[in-house]
């Protein structure tokens, strides 16, 4: 430990300056998303879709975390698909990023060493993501999934069958979709307090890092970010064995019609931008 600036390389100092750095857009982040979240519910939301590619939705939030983890001497990994990478694709990239970044800065939060994968893969369908899903969360102890702000499913089966009535009901049935899966080796999650800590402002109890769990916000703008992109967001953890995240947005094209919500109401409006990628 240095006991000053100037005993430190110039490595050192940028990697300070780094982290100083992605801290503070996180948090602007997060000052912002408390915003979008306490606007008046009857209004409509508006989504901004842009063309983008993958790599810019998944690999560059997590090279911001990347020194974060680093600092907790965590090693996260990213399993990405080269021929996804460069993959053009529709969405609202603000919105998927945020919460990418937030669940990876979850994970960070509450490991202390150990590692953190991250692993998209794109399917053909929402059944395809759940199935997906499906698979990790049957080896957990507990479970939590949710498609709405208030509704929150903790059966495997239960979670298929809504599924399957909802993609029979929509019009559409061939859109892509992304799940993206977090996963770590840290302390888990109590099975009674999963369903808890995708509400506003909870927290679960993780251990000796209580004291550094922040607003309690971040899963809660995930799962309402989710909603809003039309997708699902779920958590699996077992205690003393560790956790996983799957994030399942559905991907299209700016001429694409909106799908109806599961529970009946209107899609959100959508406007387009130019071309980022």
């Amino acid at each position: 430990m240095h006991d000053s600036i100037t005993e430190m390389s110039n490595e050192e100092i940028q990697a300070l300056i780094n982290t100083a750095l992605s801290t503070g857009n996180h948090m602007i982040n997060l000052l912002n998303d408390i915003l979008d979240i306490s606007k008046d519910k009857n209004q409509k939301e508006l989504l901004t879709l842009a063309t983008v590619k993958i790599k810019e939705l998944v690999a560059e939030p997590m090279e911001n975390l990347m020194t974060l983890a680093e600092s907790k001497h965590i090693t996260m990994t990213l399993d990405l698909e080269p021929a996804h990478a460069e993959l053009q694709v529709v969405t609202d990239v603000k919105k998927f990023s945020q919460v990418i970044s937030n669940i990876v800065n979850n994970s960070i939060k509450f490991a202390e060493g150990g590692t953190i994968k991250v692993k998209f893969t794109m399917v053909g369908s929402m059944m395809e993501a759940v199935n997906g899903w499906g698979q990790d969360a049957s080896s957990h102890t507990g479970t939590v999934f949710t498609m709405h702000e208030n509704d929150l499913y903790d059966s495997i089966d239960g979670v298929k069958k809504e599924v399957a009535l909802l993609s029979h009901a929509r019009k559409r049935t061939d859109q892509k979709w992304a799940l993206t899966s977090v996963s770590d080796s840290g302390c888990g999650i109590k099975p009674n307090e999963l369903a808890e800590m995708l509400k506003p402002y909870t927290q679960p109890s993780r251990g000796s890092n209580r004291a550094f769990q922040g607003t309690g916000l971040g899963l809660f703008i995930c799962v309402t970010f989710c909603y809003q992109l039309g997708g699902f967001l779920s958590c699996s953890s077992t205690p003393g064995y560790g956790s996983v995240f799957h994030i399942g947005i559905p991907l299209g094209s700016s001429e694409d019609e909106a799908e109806p919500r599961p529970d009946g109401i209107p899609a959100v409006n959508v406007s387009s931008t130019d071309d980022t990628a």
